[in-house]
């Protein structure tokens, strides 16, 4: 009996030790889940991309030397001083963005900020804007909403050629506007066809201010404004096909 009783004792020291042998590897063994969220108090980059999981890039932040460096725009110009974010479509083609730059100059200061929105692979078309040009002797600052007409995207290369052509033309101002205005009409160029927003500033010696809403017909000349001057005037304007002349002008200046 007494061995029996022995044998039960040892029994039980072994599945105790046994259960702490497993409790100890059970212990030792686990490791947390590694986080892939990581934490930074500061860091500095020139660029940062946004990557899917096709591993496209959906957007970048970037300074001016890095924004669009791997651009496939043929708008694009080598002096291209903006910084901020872009936006691109599930194919990686660029689709609108948030900009911006802004200094002094020798004679005064410039600056450009805006929000920008694509046509498919073309260049934006809606526009939310701040532009500004002041200088000792002539200021221009505009803001705004601008919608641009742009040609299929399939006609892009075609329309910076047509830009080129007329840059190159060792014609006159009249007949330089004459081949855009032909151009414009038959849908192979970029148009402005609506600003709703403010352009106040000085020309030749000229204050001017107005505030209103500017529509263009689909040549890209002036179609209707709806505005108030410099005067706080009030100006419902009509104007023919060329833009050039007013055929309707409402008059609702203060009588005497």
């Amino acid at each position: 009996m007494e061995n029996l009783v022995s044998k039960v004792k040892k029994l039980q020291m072994a599945v105790v030790a046994l259960i702490s042998l497993n409790l100890f590897f059970l212990v030792t063994s686990y490791k947390p889940k590694e986080s892939k969220h990581e934490k930074f108090e500061e860091i500095s980059v020139d660029r940062i991309n946004i990557v899917d999981k096709k591993g496209v890039t959906k957007m970048v932040i970037a300074s001016q030397d890095m924004l669009r460096k791997d651009s496939k725009d043929p708008g694009v110009s080598e002096g291209f001083t903006y910084s901020g974010m872009l936006f691109r479509n599930e194919e990686g083609e660029e689709c609108g963005g948030l900009i911006f730059n802004g200094k002094k100059t020798k004679t005064g200061q410039s600056a450009d900020a805006g929000l920008t929105l694509d046509q498919y692979n073309q260049d934006q078309n809606v526009v939310i804007e701040h532009n500004e040009t002041v200088d000792r002797a002539e200021s221009s600052i505009k803001d705004g909403l601008t919608v641009i007409q742009r040609p299929d995207y399939t006609k892009r290369r075609d329309e910076y050629k047509k830009y080129e052509e007329i840059d190159k033309l060792m014609q006159t101002t009249a007949q330089k506007d004459s081949l855009r205005t032909y151009y414009a009409t038959q849908g192979v160029t970029s148009r402005r066809r609506l600003f709703v927003g403010i352009e106040h500033g000085v020309k030749s010696q000229k204050s001017y201010n107005e505030a209103g809403l500017f529509i263009r017909n689909k040549a890209g000349a002036n179609a209707i404004k709806l505005y108030v001057d410099d005067n706080n005037i009030p100006h419902f304007e009509v104007y023919d096909l060329s833009g050039k002349k007013k055929v309707y002008e409402l008059d609702l200046k203060e009588k005497k």
